[in-house]
């Protein structure tokens, strides 16, 4: 199984910041996100952008940009799943400070039950943490070259399995995308493993 880190975000809302960057406790989260799920898998690609993550280069971490820009996340995961050689892959968005190894576990072992595998807590769902398949490739290029860029609809047309999580989990499926959440990430911040 491999990863795929989805750092190409534009984050408006955040004034252009590098979500991923953000730094907790003097550590990046998007190194946070890769130390929590760098055990699971083989290789970790960053669909990025820029080149702000370049620093992350290595032998196991791919650093790749959006082959169709300005999509959104389900850009970003054409992209990483287009670069994969795995089916079954792990996919984050780069802003999710609170993942831990537990929940990846739990995704990994959930991983063949469908194409795409999505947490779920009562009705809400989190598919920028996810296990998504290569072999819904297809559907992804058929959705996108239709002009939808809508990840909610991919979780229709595809084989998805929502996996239930308790709300005691909910904060492990936080992200940042507005001033607020960062300063409350900032200023209450702790990442658990």
């Amino acid at each position: 199984m491999n990863g795929i880190i989805l750092a190409g975000g534009k984050a408006i809302r955040l004034n252009g910041i590098k979500k991923g960057l953000i730094k907790i406790n003097n550590v990046p989260i998007i190194e946070h996100l890769i130390y929590t799920i760098n055990t699971f898998c083989n290789k970790i690609i960053i669909v990025t952008n820029d080149d702000v993550y370049d620093y992350l280069k290595s032998e196991k971490i791919s650093i790749i940009q959006d082959l169709i820009k300005d999509t959104g996340p389900i850009g970003g995961i054409h992209t990483g799943l287009f670069h994969t050689n795995t089916n079954k892959n792990i996919v984050l968005s780069c802003d999710m400070p609170y993942l831990t190894r537990a929940i990846i576990q739990l995704l990994s072992a959930h991983k063949d039950i469908s194409d795409i595998v999505v947490p779920k807590i009562k009705q809400e769902i989190h598919p920028l943490c996810g296990i998504y398949s290569k072999s819904i490739l297809p559907l992804i290029n058929n959705q996108v070259q239709s002009g939808d860029f809508k990840l909610k609809n991919l979780l229709q047309i595809a084989k998805t399995y929502y996996l239930e999580f308790s709300e005691q989990d909910h904060l492990s499926f936080t992200n940042i995308n507005t001033f607020k959440e960062l300063n409350h990430t900032l200023h209450h911040g702790k990442y658990h493993h």
